[in-house]
Order: structure tokens, then sequence, then C-alpha cells
């Protein structure tokens, strides 16, 4: 996951007003946040577009708005248990974290770009079993 993930996350307070979250996450800015908690840890998503949505009190926290609080993924998983677990959730980007017990964020994975890349990885070993240039 190292070397899939995007290193460089968008994080926020589990804590912060709805209102402070909207001003600094525009629609369109980013399509997911990660939430932390006061230790600075994995809390969960959330979703920015979810956050703009007009029935919310601008007073509220985000906490509310968070998704997928343990669902996460590890430095050391393969493509494969990756892709397990995004069909499990059926979310459409995962934290990447140092380890379940300290929750560290490292990054941030998007099931579109890990697919992607996944597809890439069989052209390419198809390409050399059949002895074409790549």
């Amino acid at each position: 996951m190292g070397k899939l993930m995007r290193r460089e996350v968008r994080t926020v307070r589990d804590d912060t007003r709805i209102s402070s979250f909207r001003r600094e996450f525009p629609l369109g800015s980013v399509t997911h946040v990660v939430a932390l908690d006061s230790a600075e840890r994995y809390a969960g998503l959330i979703l920015v577009a979810e956050a703009h949505a007009p029935e919310l009190a601008e007073s509220d926290t985000v906490a509310g708005l968070v998704h997928l609080k343990d669902q996460v993924l590890l430095p050391a998983l393969n493509a494969k248990q990756a892709m397990a677990l995004f069909d499990a959730t059926d979310a459409e980007a995962l934290a990447v974290v140092e380890q379940k017990d300290t929750s560290r964020v490292l990054g941030l994975l998007k099931a579109s770009y890990l697919l992607r890349r996944y597809s890439e990885e069989l052209d390419k070993r198809r390409q050399d079993e059949l002895g074409m240039p790549a």
C-alpha cells in the first residue's frame, strides 16, 4: 500500500464545526477528508459533499459525518487484500494507517486507482508471458 497510497492527505479534527469544515473544504476541493480524534489518531473518513448538505446545522461538529471508523488499510497489505476490503466496505477510498493500535494516518488510497494499477500490472505480466514488447 505504501507505493499506491497518496501521502498528502487532508485531515481535520472530528470536533471541528461544520461551518469551519465548509470554509476549509469547499465543494470540489477534495472528495474525502480524514478525521482525526483529539490524540491525532484515525477516526474515520468524511465525504466533503455530505458536509455541504443544507440540512446540517453549521454549529454541529463533523463527528456525525464520519464513516469507515474501523475500516483501514495497513502498509503490509497486498493489492488483493486491499481490494477485498474495498469490496467488503463498498468504499471509494480508505485510509492507510501505520498499525491498527496507533492509528497514525500514513495516506489515502482510492479504489479506482488501485483497480487501474492492478489492471496495468496484469496486462504487463500477460505481455511478458506472451513475449510481447511492453
